[in-house]
């Protein structure tokens, strides 16, 4: 494969008229791997059914960067043991939000609370990487690879299954991110990073001269045979389709979005009422901010108070009609520590709590609840539930694959969807 130098010559500026050829221009993006559509090079050719933008279920993933503590989120409210080991950071039984079983949610989640009410939230516990990996890199890897055999961490969970998807649409999986995460990089396909502005949108941004030519250049891929085999026509034919809808897509992110996470998941919702055919979408928030070495108490309320807010903008801003078919999971790649350390603050653990909002889930507490007096040899909870137990069952129940085949082992089914 060409390197990105081999390709300056083909793609860098002056734009004129008569610029490039499609061929020239097609040979240059394919050579350097560079694609606005998530197609690579070595991606299979062929486009399958159209898409059901109506009635595809749709994923929301937030990860809540830096290792979230699952206990306080969702609290073991008729556990003694939780009140003996957490001490002054325990969240007290009349301050959290009962949803019965002796459990409630941090008091920062009201909005949450009400949705959890009305049958809308399942709460998987006791979930975690049986590594059990404690670094934020290899930890992060792991669970954004999701592999259970061994492979290399070369692609993500997410991206394996786009790979085993037919082509039908560019905005198929998107990041509001700037940048692919490995979850969402297959070997042969991966996301679209759309980014929550036209400023990070690839060719929104329509009042530069140079884009304009650009964004000409690819919407002219597919409308002719290239000339260079299956494969090229596959990523023309959706590179066309992805200029045909900058309209729609400019209007999405040209529009005022609030600060914060509200932003991101405003948009998100906003992508899926514009029935483009997106079947996933991802954002990171704030990239190690849930790291509640010191000062948690006060640090993971504001953030959960974000998350809360965030959640009632999306579904504020998703039509009613797509709510059935959508369902935000949140990650996290490790819990924290049972006991609290001298920084008021819970350092790096394992075993979490991962939530599951849509009106189509299993509600309530779901999995077994780690032991709280019966921890592992090094003062962790002990994982009840493989991270990639979770993720199998949403490809296999929610997005429509083959969840063994992706994450590399059979797991029994966790039935999180009603």
């Amino acid at each position: 494969m060409a390197s990105s130098d081999d390709c300056l010559p083909t793609i860098s500026w002056p734009f004129a008229a008569d610029w490039l050829s499609r061929r020239r221009f097609l040979k240059g993006l394919l050579a350097s791997g560079v694609g606005a559509c998530g197609l690579s090079a070595a991606a299979p050719a062929g486009a399958g059914a159209a898409p059901n933008p109506g009635t595809d279920t749709v994923l929301v993933v937030l990860n809540l960067g830096g290792g979230n503590d699952g206990l306080n989120m969702l609290v073991p409210t008729g556990d003694g043991a939780y009140y003996d080991r957490r001490g002054g950071l325990a969240i007290t039984p009349s301050a959290a939000l009962d949803v019965g079983g002796g459990w409630g949610l941090h008091p920062s989640l009201p909005k949450l609370w009400r949705r959890w009410r009305d049958a809308g939230v399942a709460a998987v516990v006791g979930v975690g990487d049986t590594a059990g990996a404690l670094s934020h890199f290899q930890a992060g890897t792991s669970w954004a690879c999701g592999s259970a055999d061994g492979r290399p961490a070369l692609t993500g969970w997410l991206g394996r299954w786009l790979d085993d998807q037919p082509l039908r649409s560019p905005f198929e999986a998107l990041t509001l991110s700037p940048q692919v995460g490995l979850e969402l990089r297959g070997q042969h396909r991966s996301a679209t990073s759309l980014g929550v502005d036209a400023a990070h949108a690839f060719l929104v941004d329509d009042q530069d001269r140079g884009t304009q030519h650009f964004s000409s250049a690819v919407g002219a891929l597919g409308t002719a045979p290239t000339g260079l085999g299956e494969l090229a026509d596959a990523w023309g034919a959706q590179a066309t389709a992805y200029v045909a809808q900058l309209p729609v897509v400019r209007g999405l992110v040209g529009r005022p979005l609030a600060a914060g996470l509200a932003g991101p998941l405003t948009l998100a919702a906003r992508i899926i009422n514009a029935r483009l055919g997106t079947r996933v979408i991802s954002y990171g928030y704030l990239n190690a901010a849930f790291d509640t070495h010191v000062d948690q108490a006060p640090r993971q309320s504001a953030l959960l108070g974000a998350v809360d807010d965030a959640i009632a903008a999306f579904y504020a801003a998703l039509d009613p009609v797509h709510a059935s078919r959508v369902a935000i999971l949140t990650v996290s790649e490790f819990g924290r520590r049972v006991t609290t350390n001298n920084g008021e603050g819970t350092d790096h653990g394992t075993a979490s709590t991962l939530l599951l909002v849509s009106p189509s889930v299993n509600p309530g507490v779901q999995g077994e609840a780690p032991p709280l007096r019966n921890l592992d040899s090094d003062g962790n909870l002990k994982v009840t539930t493989d991270f990639r137990n979770v993720y199998a069952t949403i490809i296999d129940r929610w997005l429509g694959g083959d969840g063994s085949g992706v994450v590399g082992r059979s797991y029994a089914d966790l039935r999180l969807f009603a």
